[in-house]
């Protein structure tokens, strides 16, 4: 007998079998299991004993063996929940459609939200071994204590780099851009890339379907294409043959040997290009790209094994310094993830201060307070209903149910409600989503709908269920049996003040999106049409490209006498986003100790009159005075950087050049007014990037097409394109713009949520009042009176909520307008809009409610059988 109660079956497993096992089964199951048992132990060891007893009790757990009662009681339990659910949405149809719409809307808009986001997450993290892969930005550090963050560097810096600093596995470098046009048949074919160092497929481990980069290092006048380059150029019949090595023939017949075909780069990417030629080629041509005072081109490095970010940094950090041989520029470099150059592009005084990482939280953030809004509007809406359900909890308590069971049949209500909402938003995204696409500039398909996804969202519906269920059922449970039967529901204070304080949050937040909402539009109109210091209206502008300057000059005297065309210029950048820059400029009288860095804009004589940019001293380019070509106008920022009261006359060199400041030009804007206008030198340039043409008012078509025939004729080779300068300029605030709109949308869809919200808190008081009601009408008391006494209560909170938005709307957006050198003011009026629109949506909603109950028969109210 010691024996066998020793050796004996797990106890779990046991345990475990007369647990489900149903009970007229039991004996004679267990009996020969602990005989099997025995036997086994006898045969072969306690373990294996063990073991295949519980391999046994796992195969008898089967719906014959279970325990019926059990089961029928859960399923019972279950159907009846589903049943009263169903049996309530359809009789409170209503409630059970607002309950809906409000949770969807919230949904919608987070859904919305959340694929944006990730679409913007999903920028640069393709690389291998993203984790190394940097990109070089410089911190320039003026004498006057201004310190500027500049995103390209010097072209000797890529070489020393790689070879004098072990931080440094590879460095790569590309330019700014360039273009091969070639010729396929009779037509011409225009391919986009950039000039760039071979190092650049090393870096980003980019691989190739053809071929390799390796020729790039020997031959400077090969070339690189991209798999979809590659399809335009030679067709997909390529795919099948080897075509490395065949010559690509550009407009002018010079031949770039095929090195290789590499994969197209993802989409979600800041790094694009479709070929890449040599750096090797562009220095042939333009020596001056080897000077390094000329920040002009794009670095990315990859740091070597055993170095983090920060050591790398510190490694490379005076790298300009120590090596550049003709300037005492300490110009520091800050080695940035690749994965954050997209997100994280403003910097403050060489620290890392946001970009568009600033509007991914913003919309984060708007997502998860829109859909607490929802969820809160929800639970006002239930307890709202609660006197309509107090009978039914009443019963059901008296009949015996336990506070557990019935919390959980209201939970599985709001899961429900939650599942019916989820569905009807997946429906809305799908038939929005193109919509959304056009609005927000994406491209975002059905790829995010995976797996992953899905079982994120159910988790999110079971959470977002249980969250707006849970205090309803805890309420609900909570009633007292005999007056719920009577239909009687308590109006305690605690529960009040909570359902109040609901109310109040909802419309905090909201008040807060309408102040956000107006300032954000205000300030976008304030930047889209403010004084620049330059006419950008009407200016067309289309590349020369490769003209000649003959040509250039003979097809602007042609452009000035076509129809539509008032006045035209050359320049060498868009004049509203310069970007060429230098710290080379000497004068008479510099501070050798002096650190200043200038924007350098190339022009031609016509410019200043055609962008109509007032002189404050001295004269303009006279195309008659020859020496004029390698004379300088400046603005009032350069001349106070200078320090001389009058500039004019001084002697100013760089880049090779000397000449004279013949001019102080007033400021204009040269980039965006997220910063201050710039240090700006101004020279002639006889080889200019490109058209700047005017249109007489009214007639812009007309100076499309003569712009176009003339585009025909001396540049077959090329697709006319053009824009105009206003809408590039717009362009550049095309996040502000995303911003704005979608900001607007969900201020609507936050203001609907909170009328529901509040018109469920109307509804619950008006329930409670139904007999104070009915007898101050048979008093004499008019509807007016009745509004009031209703109303009065709700006012005050608007007025509690709007106390508590303002100050919090007012940091909020006067953080966001920091971040522009030039913005509005927060004027008293914005938050003046902001209430009284508060203010008429809650008297709107309350005399939509409240007028219905006070015109009721008071004979029906007083009523208590």
């Amino acid at each position: 007998m010691s024996s066998s109660r020793i050796i004996s079956p797990p106890r779990w497993a046991n345990r475990f079998l007369e647990w489900y096992c149903d009970e007229d089964l039991l004996d004679e199951i267990q009996g020969d299991l602990i005989e099997q048992f025995h036997k086994n132990h006898d045969r072969n060891g306690l373990s294996t004993a063990r073991w295949k007893f519980t391999i046994d009790v796992i195969r008898f757990f089967r719906p014959s063996s279970i325990k019926k009662t059990q089961i029928n009681m859960n399923i019972h339990i279950i159907t009846n929940y589903l049943k009263v659910a169903l049996r309530v949405f359809k009789k409170e149809r209503g409630y059970t459609a607002s309950n809906i719409l409000g949770l969807a809307l919230g949904i919608t808009c987070s859904l919305f939200i959340y694929l944006w986001v990730q679409d913007e997450l999903e920028y640069n993290s393709w690389p291998e071994e993203l984790d190394k892969i940097h990109y070089v930005l410089v911190k320039q550090q003026e004498s006057s204590g201004t310190i500027h963050t500049w995103t390209t560097t010097p072209y000797p810096l890529q070489p020393v780099l790689q070879e004098k600093y072990p931080a440094i596995e590879k460095a790569a470098m590309i330019n700014w851009g360039t273009t091969l046009v070639t010729k396929k048949g009779e037509e011409y074919l225009t391919l986009s890339g950039h000039y760039g160092t071979p190092e650049i497929f090393e870096v980003f481990s980019i691989p190739f379907v053809q071929g390799s980069h390796q020729l790039l290092y020997d031959e400077p006048q090969s070339v690189v294409l991209s798999e979809s380059a590659a399809d335009r150029y030679f067709g997909e019949s390529w795919r099948e043959q080897n075509i490395v090595g065949t010559s690509i023939t550009n407009k002018d017949n010079q031949s770039f040997k095929l090195a290789g075909i590499f994969k197209d780069l993802p989409k979600h990417s800041t790094l694009r290009f479709d070929l890449i030629i040599p750096f090797a080629y562009m220095l042939k041509h333009q020596q001056w790209q080897k000077h390094w005072g000329n920040y002009n081109h794009s670095m990315y490095v990859k740091i070597a094994d055993g170095y983090t970010s920060g050591t790398a940094q510190d490694n490379v950090v005076n790298a300009i310094a120590e090596n550049r041989p003709d300037a005492s520029d300490s110009a520091p470099l800050i080695l940035q993830p690749f994965s954050e150059r997209y997100l994280y592009t403003k910097f403050e005084n060489g620290i890392k201060a946001g970009g568009r990482i600033d509007y991914v939280r913003l919309l984060s953030i708007s997502a998860i307070l829109i859909l607490l809004l929802a969820s809160v509007n929800f639970v006002n809406l239930t307890t709202a209903r609660s006197s309509k359900r107090s009978k039914e909890t009443g019963i059901r308590k008296v009949m015996g149910a336990q506070k557990r069971s019935l919390r959980i049949q209201f939970v599985l209500e709001a899961i429900l409600i939650t599942i019916a909402a989820f569905a009807l938003s997946a429906v809305s995204v799908g038939l929005l989503l193109p919509t959304f696409n056009t609005l927000a500039n994406k491209s975002i398909g059905f790829e995010f709908f995976t797996l992953q996804f899905v079982i994120t969202c159910i988790g999110f519906i079971v959470g977002l269920g249980i969250l707006s269920g849970l205090y309803p059922a805890v309420y609900m449970a909570s009633l007292n049996p005999i007056l719920s039967i009577k239909g009687i529901v308590k109006a305690d204070r605690s529960n009040a003040l909570f359902r109040k304080s609901l109310v109040v949050f909802q419309f905090a937040i909201t008040i807060t999106m309408i102040i956000g909402s107006v300032t954000i539009f205000n300030q976008l109109q304030y930047v889209l049409n403010k004084n620049l210091g330059l006419d950008k209206q009407n200016v067309m502008r289309i590349s020369t490209h490769d003209l000649s300057r003959e040509q250039v000059a003979t097809l602007s005297s042609r452009l000035i006498n076509m129809p539509g065309i008032a006045q035209v210029s050359t320049a060498n950048q868009d004049p509203t986003n310069v970007t060429n820059s230098t710290s080379d400029p000497s004068w008479e009288g510099k501070d050798p100790q002096m650190d200043a860095y200038f924007h350098v804009l190339g022009i031609n004589q016509n410019f200043l009159s055609m962008m109509d940019i007032k002189i404050k001293s001295g004269r303009d380019f006279d195309p008659d005075i020859a020496s004029d070509s390698t004379n300088f106008l400046i603005n009032e920022v350069t001349a106070e950087l200078m320090g001389l009261s009058d500039p004019v006359g001084t002697k100013l060199e760089f880049w090779g050049t000397t000449g004279r400041v013949i001019g102080v030009v007033k400021n204009f804007h040269i980039a965006s007014l997220h910063a201050p206008i710039q240090p700006l030198i101004l020279t002639i340039d006889p080889y200019p990037s490109m058209f700047l043409i005017k249109t007489k008012p009214g007639e812009t078509q007309s100076a499309i097409a003569s712009v176009e025939r003339l585009h025909t004729e001396y540049m077959p080779e090329e697709a006319f394109e053009f824009s105009f300068l206003d809408v590039d300029y717009e362009n550049r605030y095309r996040s502000e713009l995303l911003v704005s709109k979608l900001t607007l949308y969900f201020t609507i869809v936050a203001i609907i949520i909170s009328c529901l919200g509040l018109l469920s808190l109307i509804s619950f008081n008006t329930e409670l009042k139904t007999k104070e009601i009915g007898i101050r009408k048979v008093l004499g008391a008019s509807v007016g009176s009745i509004l009031g006494l209703i109303g009065k209560e709700f006012l005050l909170l608007i007025l509690i909520a709007f106390v508590l938005a303002a100050p919090l709307a007012a940091y909020i957006m006067n953080t966001w307008l920091d971040q522009f050198a030039y913005s509005i003011q927060l004027d008293v009026w914005l938050f003046v809009i902001a209430g009284v629109s508060a203010l008429l949506i809650t008297l709107l909603t309350i005399a939509n409610h409240t007028i219905r109950s006070a015109i009721k028969n008071p004979a029906d109210s007083l009523r208590t059988e």
